[in-house]
């Protein structure tokens, strides 16, 4: 199984491809940028596509193709470390203040990096949400959103996956490895299979109910 790029700087030919792929076999959802040529995902150019995905019913995976302050982070690997979880984070928060969430309530969105920075952060946008105006531009807390995102598991400790199971739930956790990258897993059944914390039934939905629910297989 596999998921389908779209190219979303061009929005009506990226809608038409939505279309196309539905028709083909072996395709389980979609994958685009975490930013669309300096374009965040709560641009108003990229509601139709959304609209689109959301009609079909397949997941969207997203993934940065360039981070923010990349000239900060070319040193030490940066880009990496810090510029993907923080890529990941930025978008999350974009399509819940930007009101994506809110027009496309069966939208299924899923963030690697275990999410990035943004589970980490919950409770200051919550706390921003509560004492800013100017940020509630949509309905609910921030942190009522987000169970609308599932997560992949490349936090690379048993301890993130700890906090994202108290945080969004084991059934929102979907087994990553990073392949074929040099920082991927070589073993990831095995990073869950011997988590010391994860309960059986927890660790069957990582590695397997979770990603056969969502990708409908």
């Amino acid at each position: 199984y596999g998921l389908a790029t779209l190219p979303m700087n061009m929005p009506e030919r990226a809608i038409r491809e939505v279309k196309r792929i539905v028709q083909q076999k072996g395709i389980v959802g979609f994958c685009i940028a975490t930013c669309i040529e300096r374009r965040d995902l709560s641009n108003p150019v990229f509601l139709d596509v959304f609209a689109a995905i959301e009609a079909c019913d397949l997941p969207l995976f997203l993934h940065p193709v360039s981070v923010i302050g990349s000239k900060r982070l070319t040193a030490h690997y940066l880009t990496n470390l810090l510029g993907n979880p923080l890529e990941t984070g930025i978008a999350a928060a974009h399509l819940i203040f930007g009101g994506v969430l809110d027009r496309f309530p069966r939208l299924r969105v899923v963030l690697p990096h275990a999410g990035g920075v943004f589970p980490w952060l919950l409770g200051r946008m919550c706390r921003g949400f509560e004492k800013r105006p100017e940020l509630r531009t949509m309905q609910l807390p921030p942190n009522q959103y987000v169970r609308r995102f599932w997560f992949d598991t490349i936090g690379y400790s048993h301890e993130v996956i700890d906090y994202m199971v108290a945080v969004v739930g084991a059934d929102r956790l979907l087994m990553g490895s990073d392949y074929c990258y040099p920082m991927a897993e070589e073993s990831p059944q095995k990073g869950i299979d011997t988590h010391p914390r994860l309960s059986d039934a927890d660790k069957l939905l990582v590695l397997e109910e979770n990603a056969k629910k969502l990708f409908n297989l």
